[in-house]
C-alpha cells in the first residue's frame, strides 16, 4: 500500500512525502520518498493543461484535437462555438467520430484529410463547404506516445470570399465602363470629324469670297473651333 502525506521541514517550506508498506509476517515494512518536485512538475502540467483547455472552449475560431485512425477521427477536445455550426455543444462532440457529426461525403473526406496529416507529419491547409457557407482548416500532427493525435483550427471564409467576389464584380465592371466609354469617344470623335472637315472645307471657301470685317473675324472663330475639335 501507498499513501501520500505532506510535512513541513525545518526551514519552514512543506515537502511532499509519499509512503509505500509492505507487510512482513508480524512486522511492516515502511519506505518514504520526497516527491516535492514531482508535485509541482505536475501543477504546472495541470495548469497548463487547464488553460489550454479553456483556449480551446472559447475560442474565436473553431478549434480541435481529434484521435486518428485510418478509419476515422474521433474529438477529443472542440470550441465552444461549434455549437453555432453543428448545433451541438462541444461537451457533445467528444468521443464522436466525424460520421456522426458531419453529412456522410464531408465526413468521409475529413477522416481520410486527417489520416494523410498525421501520416505526412506536414501542415495541411484544406478548403470545405457545409451547408452553404465556405471553411478553411489548418491541421497538423501532434506527437503523443502511442496515440496518434491531430490539432487544428477553422475560419469561416465566407464573408471573406463574398467581399473578394464584390470586389472582383465591381473592378469587371469599372473595366467595362471604362472601355465602354473610350468606344464611345473613339466613335463620336470619328461622327463628328467627318462633318467638321466638310464644314471647315465650306468655311475655307467661303473666306476665299467677300466678306466684311465682321464675317471674316466670325468666320476665323469657327475655323479655329473646328481644328480643336478635330485634333
Amino acid at each position: 500500500e501507498s499513501f501520500t502525506n505532506r510535512y513541513r521541514s525545518k526551514s519552514g517550506e512543506y515537502r511532499h512525502i509519499e509512503w509505500r508498506s509492505s507487510p512482513q509476517g508480524d512486522l511492516i515494512y515502511a519506505a518514504a520518498r520526497d516527491i516535492t518536485d514531482r508535485k509541482e512538475v505536475e501543477a504546472v502540467l495541470r495548469q497548463s493543461s487547464e488553460m489550454l483547455s479553456l483556449f480551446i472552449r472559447h475560442s474565436p475560431i473553431y478549434t480541435f484535437i481529434k484521435e486518428v485512425s485510418p478509419h476515422e477521427s474521433r474529438t477529443l477536445f472542440a470550441s465552444d462555438n461549434y455549437e453555432n455550426m453543428l448545433g451541438i455543444k462541444s461537451v457533445d462532440m467528444i468521443g464522436k467520430t466525424m460520421l456522426e457529426l458531419f453529412p456522410p461525403d464531408l465526413a468521409s473526406a475529413m477522416t481520410q484529410d486527417d489520416w494523410n496529416v498525421v501520416s505526412s507529419g506536414q501542415i495541411r491547409r484544406i478548403d470545405e463547404d457545409f451547408n452553404g457557407r465556405h471553411y478553411t482548416s489548418i491541421k497538423f500532427p501532434i506527437p503523443q506516445g502511442d496515440r496518434i493525435l491531430l490539432a487544428g483550427y477553422t475560419m469561416d471564409m465566407t464573408e471573406i470570399m463574398h467581399n473578394q467576389e464584390a470586389l472582383r464584380l465591381a473592378k469587371d465592371a469599372a473595366e467595362t465602363a471604362n472601355r465602354v466609354k473610350s468606344e464611345f469617344l473613339a466613335n463620336m470623335s470619328h461622327e463628328i470629324r467627318t462633318p467638321l472637315n466638310g464644314m471647315m472645307a465650306t468655311l475655307e471657301l467661303l473666306k476665299t469670297t467677300s466678306l466684311s470685317p465682321e464675317q471674316e473675324g466670325l468666320t476665323d472663330t469657327v475655323v479655329s473651333s473646328c481644328n480643336r475639335l478635330t485634333r
